[in-house]
């Protein structure tokens, strides 16, 4: 899974990192650049987001704290780590933080140009991903 992340990571990272036409006579097409721009930095984000979430889940398994609720410390059921393998939370704790509105995003911990080297990783706000 973390491979298929990667290298769709990486053909989206070019995709979004292409400048865009300069302005043309046609205002429709130009609009479709900008959006179609748009949409494969939305999904480099999502992309970001569940690589991280992957990485999180295998550090855990390192650690031996996989499928166990950061929450409550209760182990999350089988059922719930087949559907979302990098979940951190049971059902009942995640809807929890939910409802508190607790429950933070990855960020990149460092602002980077797309077209030059990344520094840095993906650091964490608040209190988990919400998967």
């Amino acid at each position: 899974m973390r491979e298929r992340l990667l290298a769709k990571h990486a053909s989206h990272t070019a995709a979004s990192s292409a400048p865009l036409e300069p302005p043309g006579i046609v205002t429709a097409d130009s609009a479709t650049d900008e959006f179609d721009h748009n949409l494969a930095l939305g999904i480099l984000a999502h992309e970001e987001d569940a690589l991280f979430e992957v990485n999180a889940a295998i550090q855990r398994i390192h650690d031996g704290s996989y499928a166990f609720c950061e929450i409550t410390g209760k182990p999350i059921p089988d059922v719930r780590l087949r559907v979302v393998p990098w979940t951190r939370y049971t059902k009942e704790a995640l809807e929890r933080l939910e409802r508190l509105w607790l429950v933070g995003r990855p960020h990149l911990s460092a602002v980077a140009s797309l077209q030059g080297a990344a520094s840095g990783g993906l650091a964490r706000t608040g209190g988990g991903s919400g998967t």
